[in-house]
């Protein structure tokens, strides 16, 4: 355009013909000027608007990238304490296991446990036969199968006031007890199965004889007492009782021998 401009201002010394051909030149040059302003402007609002949809897309993504992790964040489970972590074995999808990696869990199925090797517990099942006999605080002893020479002692924590079917029968309901164990051992491991002693009571330097041998006639308590020829019935005071034996108070001595059936028609050997 400048050199179009200079050409126009020759015309003063140039031929008529020069001058338009100058002029020609000079309006050519303003028009290509006026073109690529106009250009231009289109190529600058047309990179802005490429721009604009560029940051649209990174907003998109960023916004992506952080729904992302909110969900990231959400499937990573915090233990509200320090522990060894044990899989609960659930129902899978018509199998038992436990649960790895991407299998799905229904809401409310407690999976694992995160539990402290420094404050373990046993749980167990009462029978409802044995309910009565046990409260909180009792002590007993704990055995473990995997370590038979073994022993530790625990306590008595909480007693299910429930019951459920038990295992072999719905009419027998078994109760659900967690016992404490007082003591550690770096060999106990969370899992592992035990059997525990419960302390119901004892008594030292007392006789005791079968309960199988005890019959009941009346109000009081009957054995079959061994005499010189045959056996005579001998009325005995009872102290307490488990499940296979019985204190005798008196009514019998330290060396008697007693019939070990109560049951007067049936013959057997004796019992001291």
């Amino acid at each position: 355009l400048k050199r179009a401009e200079l050409e126009l201002q020759r015309n003063e010394v140039v031929s008529r013909i020069d001058a338009e051909k100058n002029q020609e030149a000079l309006d050519e040059a303003q028009a290509s000027l006026k073109q690529l302003k106009q250009t231009y402007e289109l190529k600058r609002a047309a990179s802005a608007s490429t721009i604009r949809i560029q940051e649209i897309q990174r907003d998109r993504a960023l916004e992506a990238m952080r729904y992302a992790q909110g969900n990231a964040a959400r499937m990573v489970v915090h233990s509200p304490m320090e522990g060894v972590v044990v899989h609960n074995t659930i129902w899978l999808g018509g199998r038992m296991g436990t649960v790895q990696q991407g299998d799905q869990v229904r809401p409310g199925v407690p999976f694992l446990q995160v539990v402290d090797p420094s404050q373990m517990e046993v749980r167990v099942e009462l029978n409802q036969v044995d309910l009565l006999k046990v409260h909180p605080g009792q002590r007993a002893e704990m055995h473990l199968d995997a370590y038979p020479g073994m022993t530790l002692p625990a306590v008595l924590e909480e007693l299910s006031p429930l019951g459920h079917p038990g295992q072999f029968a719905e009419a027998v309901r078994s109760f659900g007890a967690r016992f404490s164990v007082q003591g550690t051992d770096p060999r106990l491991l969370p899992d592992l199965s035990a059997a525990l002693d419960v302390d119901l009571g004892s008594q030292k330097s007392v006789l005791v004889i079968p309960w199988q041998s005890i019959g009941m006639e009346a109000d009081h308590a009957f054995v079959w007492l061994k005499t010189t020829a045959s056996f005579e019935k001998r009325t005995v005071q009872m102290g307490p009782r488990n499940d296979l034996e019985a204190v005798v108070v008196s009514g019998l001595s330290e060396g008697d021998t007693i019939r070990r059936a109560a049951i007067e028609e049936e013959t057997g050997a004796g019992l001291r």
